[in-house]
């Protein structure tokens, strides 16, 4: 494997974090009755190579359970 090669998985690993993280700082302000992430920004970190992240995010934070249709396109994800 190349440097460059581990640099972009690297960099795609960090992205998907972030995702996640977004995904739980949102969930967490649904809590608390705060403002919220806009479900533009949800989708747009998912459709920009954050599918996994937002995967685990919706699973582990349990979005699936109020996500609309359009986030489960985005993220391939059922979410009944």
């Amino acid at each position: 494997m190349t440097d460059s090669t581990k640099y972009i998985i690297l960099l795609f690993a960090i992205w998907n974090i972030t995702v996640f993280a977004i995904y739980g700082i949102d969930k967490h302000k649904a809590v608390r009755g705060s403002r919220r992430i806009s479900e533009k920004t949800l989708l747009l970190t998912a459709a920009l190579m954050g599918g996994l992240g937002a995967l685990f995010g919706m699973v582990v934070f349990r979005h699936n359970k109020t996500c609309k249709v359009r986030r489960r396109r985005a993220a391939v994800v059922d979410c009944e």
